[in-house]
């Protein structure tokens, strides 16, 4: 059985973003987020009205992602996908 996102501890980069000014959020994204054994790049994209979208940068599969996750089993934060991790809502489905 798969590990739930909602039981994992997450490292989300809107919620970073909005405890951090502008020009600090700058200048964390041309240094690197370490946490424990890894090292977590910071990345944006334009916007198409204009400014800028931050993301953080899975370590394993190197894509850009709002969001990382830490399994209660491993030390590692990475994205849904390189986990394996489903939302309790899709099991829903399944019991109908």
């Amino acid at each position: 059985m798969k590990t739930l996102v909602e039981h994992c501890k997450k490292l989300n980069i809107n919620t970073l973003a909005k405890q951090v000014r502008t020009p600090l959020i700058e200048a964390l994204l041309k240094a690197q987020i370490s946490t424990a054994k890894q090292v977590i790049n910071l990345t944006t994209s334009n916007c198409h009205f204009g400014g800028q979208r931050y993301w953080l940068v899975c370590p394993s599969c190197a894509k850009r992602v709002g969001t990382l996750y830490q399994k209660p089993t491993s030390d590692l934060l990475l994205c849904r996908k390189c986990h394996g991790l489903s939302y309790l809502k899709t099991r829903y489905h399944k019991m109908i």
